[in-house]
């Protein structure tokens, strides 16, 4: 796992963030890599404005035999996050924020070729406030190119730091 982060001041006291994170993920062995160590996209921490854990390699299955197949996702051996965040002051006093940002990111199997423009995206808005309790997030997502099932909008909210 690589990730660079940084953080560029500029005027009027806004910040402008990026987060760049690159995963990679093998056995010694030609066995499969286990659900709990692979990497699965979506979700506040990852690329907003998809589900959690919606991003990524999926294989197909059935409730009972005759069943018609759906997707279940099964996370991948790679990932590419690219995270870009504007961030401003909305109520300095009370260190209320707002945000602005840009998310891509995808999961593949470790046989697919990691293709830096087979990305999922998203763009949002958010308010952030570090109030006595920590950091509180509340943040709304669009994906720019929804996926058949994808929700046009998703609201996520979570006590933390950004990226």
């Amino acid at each position: 796992l690589a990730r660079t982060r940084f953080y560029f001041p500029l005027p009027l006291n806004v910040v402008f963030k990026t987060n760049t994170t690159l995963g990679f993920v093998t056995t010694p062995d030609a066995s499969p890599i286990p659900l709990f160590e692979r990497w699965f996209m979506g979700g506040i921490y990852t690329v907003r404005g998809f589900r959690r854990n919606s991003i990524g390699e999926e294989l197909y299955v059935g409730d009972v035999p005759d069943d018609n197949l759906r997707p279940f996702v099964i996370g991948g051996a790679k990932e590419l996050i690219l995270n870009l965040e504007l961030e401003f002051p909305i109520f300095k006093e009370v260190r209320i924020l707002g945000v602005g940002f840009f998310d891509a990111g995808n999961a593949w199997a470790s046989a697919d070729p990691m293709d830096p423009f087979d990305l999922e995206t998203s763009a949002g808005v958010g308010i952030r406030w570090h109030s006595p309790v920590g950091p509180l997030r509340f943040e709304w997502g669009w994906p720019l190119n929804p996926r058949p099932g994808d929700e046009p909008m998703v609201f996520e909210f979570t006590i933390g730091n950004s990226f």
